[in-house]
């Protein structure tokens, strides 16, 4: 059974679309919640692999996620040292998390040039133990980027809540 984008998370609510790609929330429980996943941007490939890149539900790190039905060696719950490389040149190496069901490959990242790369660069190569697990064409992810910082923004500031009015009126 092939996974769809829209069935793999659940609990979410819709922000916007850019291209290709879906942005939104996780608004209620689930797998990705629970891992402490916010807001998000994400789509999916011809040949089944879905990748996501987002924000933890408070101000602070990014992480990136890919699945594919056909990984079927990837299990929730285990640890997986990941490489990415963007345009065959910038690599970043991280443990990658198994979570949900279908797996998802959660990634964090702390560095703002992740996030740079993800956005200017036309592909991304993904590697485990050395080995290439898939490479995916990166289209749209400029414009897809700047509306997922929207998205959390107004995330951030929907938790943070309203101002409580003047301090000093008060």
């Amino acid at each position: 059974m092939r996974t769809t984008f829209a069935a793999a998370v659940t609990g979410v609510a819709k922000w916007r679309t850019v291209g290709d790609w879906k942005i939104g929330f996780f608004r209620t429980g689930g797998a990705f919640r629970k891992a402490g996943l916010g807001s998000f941007m994400g789509t999916q490939y011809s040949r089944g692999t879905i990748l996501v890149l987002g924000f933890g539900a408070k101000a602070g790190g990014g992480y990136v996620g890919v699945s594919n039905d056909a990984w079927d060696s990837f299990e929730g719950g285990n640890e997986y040292q990941l490489a990415l490389k963007f345009n065959d040149d910038t690599s970043w190496r991280g443990m990658a998390t198994g979570v949900g069901n279908p797996v998802f490959l959660i990634m964090p990242f702390d560095k703002p040039d992740f996030l740079v790369d993800f956005a200017r660069k036309k592909s991304v190569s993904i590697a485990y133990a050395g080995k290439n697990v898939t490479q995916l064409p990166l289209r749209g992810t400029y414009a897809a980027v700047q509306e997922l910082l929207s998205c959390q923004e107004a995330l951030i500031g929907e938790r943070d809540g309203p101002p409580q009015g003047d301090p000093v009126e008060n």
